[in-house]
């Protein structure tokens, strides 16, 4: 599948999941300015990234590796989010799910929060924040 592997540990420890050393992140954008501005982000705070540009991509992830947190785009190439979120839960995946989404109906957003997602950030969104937005979703 298409995807980059993205190691970057600061070596600081982490809070979250004692059982672990590092938080694993799985971003998905097939917009390559916005991936690589959501890597970059989560990079700075020290986390493993698996980007994913697409649906195929991020099943292929999700059925290799277990991830503490997911940043998940709703309007992939070659799927819809929703339908991704609905099967990751479906499954019993518990990650934290942080949507970025262009959708700003509030009928969307209250449809993919009930779904599992835990947190729906719209686009056009300020990196900083998406970085205070995983840090709220990664506290113990």
């Amino acid at each position: 599948f298409n995807i980059r592997r993205i190691q970057n540990l600061t070596g600081n420890p982490l809070k979250y999941k004692p059982a672990v050393n590092h938080v694993s992140t799985l971003p998905t954008s097939h917009l390559l300015d916005v991936a690589e501005g959501v890597v970059a982000a989560i990079e700075r705070l020290g986390h493993v990234v698996d980007w994913a540009c697409d649906g195929d991509s991020a099943e292929g992830w999700l059925a290799i590796a277990t991830y503490d947190l997911i940043v998940l785009d709703l309007m992939l190439p070659d799927a819809d989010g929703v339908g991704l979120l609905r099967a990751m839960r479906a499954r019993g995946l518990d990650a934290a799910v942080l949507v970025v989404t262009a959708r700003a109906a509030v009928s969307e957003r209250v449809q993919v929060l009930d779904l599992g997602a835990d947190e729906y950030l719209c686009k056009p969104f300020d990196f900083d924040e998406v970085q205070a937005r995983i840090r709220s979703l990664l506290r113990l």
